[in-house]
């Protein structure tokens, strides 16, 4: 750790003080919808403190040891591009109000990357935070499915009429993400870690596998998307290191998996159900109001909308006022006005080609960071995120982007020798 203490706490308060945001924040975000932005903001006060009981440089120079681009900061510094497309989006966009709201929902993409790099975590409070992540989310799951076998015929039935299964965060899609992004830093913890306890271990992978089996339980489409996706580019990136017997065994387990989970979990059998249900009626020419054909409209909306200002959008301020007219005009029978179910095409239709342009640069330099530094964990992740991208908009929540600005933030020093880490020191 930096030796931000020199002149009000001792180093390990720094260290706690840090790892007790960091067991807050998972545990907020697995069992509630409130309480995470209080981590974030305590996060964002704990790297001010280490920037200001360091300021004995001279402004310029401190500033630039703090804010220089190099192979340590990159991958850092791109991430919190995802604000500053929000922030200049101003420019563009009539309805302040609304676009104050965007720029406060993205605010941890400016604080966790930049704090993460000022402060960064250490081996031991990595592994508090994955086990306790990995701990509490079984926990939850298994109330979750407890919950669903209780009130079997009528969570059936909720399924049956496109209802999900109620989860304790009361946003089922963020739920099922969070559960997909903890199994995947669970199977690489487990794996790196070889210090842990055998009993630990043993734990741990129950949990990964009670966990992985929950995820379809939930019938979440976009977590069983995002958990599949990780999976595969955690086993492509590890292919060097498996021999070529298990690498049969693991193949057809996860074929086997995803056959048996379709033929023998109900609650998953029934939302398939229900989807090709959808399907049939969308085919037939009839409205419904459900997911699947609120998606395809939200399609159709945005590609209209990007049409009209196709060079720097339409602007982030402006998506809900110019989403709900064209809805109006072309869709009047559907309730519900839904942006974008896809994060790129979100992100086009609000900040023009231009904006996507820079959008993708950053996951770009985000990648080169990870293969340059060999973080399997990180490029595992932002895949993760890349198929959470093309079903949801999940930057477009405050909940979506908490999630993804923690686990990408948190995991982007891995790889890194610990003698290279950013460290704030006086001269």
């Amino acid at each position: 750790m930096p030796k931000v203490n020199k002149y009000i706490l001792p180093e390990k308060w720094v260290t706690y003080i840090q790892l007790f945001w960091g067991v807050w924040f998972v545990c907020m975000m697995i069992f509630t919808k409130y309480g995470t932005s209080m981590s974030i903001i305590g996060f964002a006060v704990l790297g001010f403190y280490a920037v200001v009981t360091h300021f004995s440089l001279p402004a310029g120079e401190y500033f630039s040891k703090c804010f220089s681009v190099n192979n340590r900061s990159l991958g850092f510094l791109a991430l919190t591009l995802v604000f500053w497309i929000t922030v200049i989006g101003f420019f563009n966009s009539d309805n302040t109000q609304y676009w104050l709201s965007r720029v406060r929902i993205r605010l941890p993409f400016l604080a966790l990357p930049v704090v993460f790099y000022w402060i960064p975590w250490n081996n031991r409070q990595k592994r508090i935070i994955v086990l306790t992540a990995m701990l509490m989310m079984f926990f939850s799951s298994t109330y979750v499915a407890v919950r669903y076998l209780l009130h079997y015929q009528e969570m059936n039935e909720m399924l049956g009429r496109g209802t999900p299964i109620p989860v304790p965060m009361s946003d089922h899609v963020r739920y099922a993400q969070l559960q997909a992004y903890i199994i995947l830093s669970g199977v690489y913890w487990l794996l790196k870690d070889r210090s842990l306890h055998k009993m630990i271990k043993i734990i741990g992978w129950c949990s990964i596998v009670m966990m992985f089996f929950y995820i379809h339980l939930l019938a979440v489409r976009s977590g069983i998307l995002v958990v599949y996706c990780g999976l595969l580019v955690f086993l492509v990136l590890n292919l060097k290191k498996i021999s070529l017997p298990v690498l049969l065994v693991i193949v057809a387990s996860f074929v086997a998996t995803g056959f048996f989970s379709v033929q023998y979990i109900p609650s998953l059998a029934q939302k398939l159900s229900y989807m090709k249900w959808e399907y049939r009626q969308l085919q037939e020419g009839k409205t419904i109001e459900s997911s699947d054909s609120g998606r395809w409209s939200s399609y159709d909306i945005g590609r209209k909308l990007y049409r009209s200002s196709p060079a720097f959008g339409i602007g982030p301020g402006d998506m809900d006022d110019l989403v709900k007219k064209m809805y109006a005009k072309y869709y009047p029978t559907e309730k519900n006005a839904k942006q974008p179910h896809n994060q790129f095409l979100h992100t086009l239709t609000g900040s023009g080609y231009i904006g996507l342009g820079i959008f993708l640069a950053l996951w770009v330099a985000v990648l080169w960071f990870g293969f340059h530094y060999h973080n399997k964990i990180l490029i595992t992740m932002v895949f993760a995120t890349f198929a959470a991208f093309m079903v949801e908009s999940p930057l477009e929540t405050a909940r979506g982007t908490a999630i993804i600005a923690f686990w990408l933030s948190f995991w982007m020093a891995e790889g890194i020798p610990p003698d290279k880490l950013f460290r704030i020191q006086s001269a």
